[in-house]
């Protein structure tokens, strides 16, 4: 019997942001009449649960939440309300270049990412010459990240976060930088791992791999969960109620 790789009861999640740190929020507390500070509801009492194994597609518009859900998944921020429980070791890739030091080399920062999933020295190693293959960055690798374009950045990190031994892999947009080759390369690793029992949660737009990737599909709207369930039939519910206006 599977077990919960993932646990998501009732969680909430509210920016604060006080007016006299930023012009704008000035002129909104003003035309408000208002000193108190400003709030952003990003999530409302989401809950679901992902067996280990799962890989779920989480899809909604701009500003519904997505990338705030992965956060909060990854401890990069807590929610304000509700709680998370995570069984085994957790590798993200949020947004390019997330989690690397800029001065650092490629190589001095797989080793950081990997220290930070809890692996050692000797495990990060025996991994290292697979993550700098499958980035195609060659030599660069020795040089400090901050030269890398965004497509090196975007293909390290999805490198790094793919291969370190974790058990949960929490990925946003992976495949909207880099080229076609890469991005093949990428959507073949997600298989191979979904096929090996890992346990993924993938925020994108791309429709495409959401269905060729996902096990399930969950759609955020305005913070809350709109619908979650068997990815056919969530995407052509999303894709009826957001086509295009003619």
């Amino acid at each position: 019997m599977k077990q919960p790789a993932i646990i998501v009861e009732g969680v909430s999640k509210v920016y604060k942001l006080r007016a006299n740190r930023n012009l704008f929020f000035k002129f909104f507390a003003n035309q408000h009449k208002s000193k108190a500070p400003l709030e952003i509801q990003a999530l409302t009492d989401v809950s679901f649960s992902l067996d280990q194994g799962d890989v779920l597609g989480v899809i909604g518009g701009n500003g519904d939440g997505k990338s705030t859900l992965l956060k909060i998944l990854s401890q990069v921020t807590f929610p304000s309300a509700g709680k998370v429980s995570l069984t085994g070791r957790v590798s993200s890739l949020l947004e390019i270049g997330t989690g690397f030091h800029s001065d650092l080399n490629g190589i001095d920062n797989i080793f950081i990412n990997g220290t930070l999933l809890g692996m050692s020295k000797k495990e990060v190693e025996a991994r290292l010459e697979e993550i700098v293959e499958f980035s195609g960055i060659g030599d660069l690798i020795h040089l400090p990240v901050k030269t890398y374009s965004s497509g090196m950045t975007m293909r390290l990190g999805f490198s790094v976060a793919a291969h370190l031994d974790s058990e949960i892999l929490l990925l946003d947009e992976v495949f909207a930088v880099g080229d076609l080759d890469f991005q093949a390369k990428a959507i073949s690793k997600i298989e191979t791992l979904f096929k090996r029992g890992k346990t993924i949660v993938y925020v994108s737009h791309d429709i495409q791999s959401i269905r060729r990737l996902c096990t399930k599909c969950l759609i955020l709207e305005k913070g809350r969960v709109k619908r979650i369930g068997e990815v056919d039939q969530i995407v052509n519910e999303y894709l009826q109620n957001n086509r295009p206006m003619v």
